[in-house]
């Protein structure tokens, strides 16, 4: 009798799948992670599309070996109405004719837009695109519906499966959007469990970075840049006036300056660190006291999953995704625009240790559904029923 393993290596012998999406790093925490272990259990070819900026030719092959996937560099921009795009979909086709695919797994909007086109143009049977958030939803600018939405009505049905990373899109996208075999939500991209908290190396760095036994610790992650709105942050940082709270910013980006003018202009600069990029998140998770995301537009924050994982509370704006992540029980949602109602969540969990506890309980319990484990199984029986043309997906 045959094993579900035997099954899956049936199903996978020979085959291969070619993963899009825009610009990134090829690392263990990026989009495509659970999608290559779903692929290797299933005994698929994985083939990793897009434009790697942080890497040379020469690490980049080191990688493939040590990830097992094989790797084709594609001149995406971000920008999607730059011209240059054009060169990313010619060289996609060019991968696409050299090797023969059975499932094209496109993310982001440009490897949406380049991915889906180019495959249906070759005629790929099962082609998949993974939304990270439609820039086309509730509260978005009317600009955004004009040009975003009518594209992705036409996209949707050049597409076998849409799969959404939360429940907004997902209602809206089985209503709206047709593609051949309909809408599958699937609970982000999966996230690593947190198991490699040092506490001691915790310990050193609250030491390094000067910050006291009785401080407040607020944690911001995430590229300083104007969607992610971190100047609210301070806003209400000012008007707390307490200078036992402090916030660490975690990334860089081109709000960087504005906000060092912001913190020297009221008078914060004991209270803020920004630390810029960073490698050692594991020691710096652990000091935190809580996590605040101002964002006005996410699909399903992974950094609010990291946060989870070491059991922070969160205060997040209230937006889509977001609310997917934290109710009452693991935080507090505030309007965006809101200083006084961000300041008041703050002033609020530091009052009480008590409400500390009983929410980093309930983020370790919550973060479990998002793990990289159930993404890889939801994954799975995805490429499974596809590969198999089952007609219930």
């Amino acid at each position: 009798m045959n094993t579900a393993s035997d099954l899956n290596d049936s199903i996978g012998m020979g085959k291969k799948i070619l993963y899009i999406e825009n610009v990134s790093t090829i690392k263990e925490s990026n989009f495509y992670y659970a999608a290559l272990q779903a692929a290797h259990q299933l005994g698929l070819e994985f083939h990793l599309a897009f434009n790697c900026l942080d890497y040379s030719k020469e690490k980049t092959n080191e990688l493939e070996k040590d990830l097992g996937l094989i790797f084709h560099q594609i001149d995406f921009i971000r920008n999607p109405f730059h011209p240059g795009n054009f060169k990313a979909y010619r060289q996609i086709c060019r991968v696409l004719d050299s090797e023969c695919f059975d499932i094209i797994h496109c993310n982001t909007p440009i490897g949406g837009v380049v991915g889906r086109i180019a495959g249906r143009s070759r005629k790929i049977q099962n082609i998949l695109y993974q939304a990270h958030g439609f820039h086309f939803y509730h509260s978005a600018p009317l600009l955004n519906w004009l040009l975003f939405y009518p594209a992705e009505k036409i996209l949707a049905r050049l597409t076998d499966l849409i799969v959404t990373i939360n429940q907004e899109d997902f209602t809206f996208a089985k209503k709206h959007l047709h593609s051949r075999r309909g809408v599958r939500y699937v609970p982000g991209v999966g996230i690593k469990l947190n198991e490699n908290t040092d506490l001691k190396n915790s310990i050193s760095k609250r030491v390094q970075l000067n910050v006291k036994e009785d401080d407040f610790i607020i944690l911001v992650v995430g590229r300083l840049e104007k969607n992610k709105n971190c100047k609210i942050i301070l806003e209400s940082l000012n008007r707390l006036q307490d200078p036992n709270i402090k916030v660490l910013f975690c990334g860089d980006g081109e709000d960087l300056e504005m906000l060092q003018s912001m913190t020297k202009q009221y008078h914060l600069m004991e209270q803020v660190l920004f630390l810029g990029r960073r490698s050692d998140m594991n020691e710096i998770y652990p000091i935190a006291n809580c996590f605040v995301l101002a964002s006005f537009r996410e699909g399903l924050s992974r950094s609010i999953m990291e946060a989870m994982s070491f059991g922070l509370p969160c205060i997040v704006s209230d937006i889509r995704g977001n609310r997917d992540l934290i109710d009452e029980k693991g935080g507090f949602l505030f309007h965006p625009e809101d200083a006084g109602a961000l300041g008041n969540c703050i002033a609020t969990l530091k009052q009480s240790k008590d409400l500390q506890c009983k929410m980093k309980a309930h983020n370790l319990q919550k973060i479990k559904f998002f793990s990289l484990e159930n993404v890889i199984n939801e994954l799975l029986d995805i490429y499974t029923k596809l590969m198999t043309y089952s007609k219930e997906i």
